[in-house]
């Protein structure tokens, strides 16, 4: 299974105008404010590719997330036409699918949500196996255009993911 991780990560960083930044250091070093982070706020998509003998299939997963420490989180997740809300209180998480118009709930939080263990892994050098700065490109936020370095990475596989492979990351990082 092939896995591209699409995320935005759009947070101060020092780096020399006259010098491209190092994409390893540059990425391991901005989600660090995520991981420090009370509350934040993270949008992205998730492409699997999955190929073998006569199987070629590619999802595309969208997901936006609100998280307030501790674990109080809002999430939205759309795989084509299916979507699901998933809201927690830390004590308790409901589920709603507004297709079939219902949801479910749960006592207890759940787990940290799955884009925060995957860019826990990311920062563990171990896993990288290589980061390129791809280009410069621009990228709306907050209404404004913010220029960012485009790092590419690939990584050695994906927590909850146990068969991922050729697994690769795109951020994009306001330097």
């Amino acid at each position: 299974m092939r896995s591209i991780f699409l995320f935005f990560a759009l947070f101060p960083m020092a780096a020399s105008a006259q010098t491209a930044p190092d994409a390893r250091d540059l990425l391991l070093r901005s989600d660090a404010p995520i991981l420090a982070a009370r509350t934040y706020r993270v949008e992205g998509t998730l492409v699997t590719e999955t190929t073998g003998p006569g199987i070629q299939l590619k999802t595309e997963t969208s997901f936006s997330t609100a998280y307030s420490m501790p674990g109080r989180h809002r999430t939205e997740i759309k795989t084509g036409q299916a979507k699901i809300l998933e809201v927690s209180d830390g004590e308790s998480t409901w589920i709603y699918n507004p297709q079939a118009n219902t949801y479910s709930k749960s006592a207890g939080g759940t787990s940290s949500p799955s884009h925060l263990r995957a860019i826990v892994y990311g920062r563990d050098p171990a896993n990288v196996r290589s980061a390129t700065l791809e280009r410069q490109e621009s990228v709306a936020f907050g209404g404004k255009p913010v220029m960012c370095s485009v790092v590419r990475a690939e990584y050695a596989g994906l927590p909850g993911a146990a068969k991922a492979t050729n697994v690769v990351r795109t951020a994009w990082i306001e330097p």
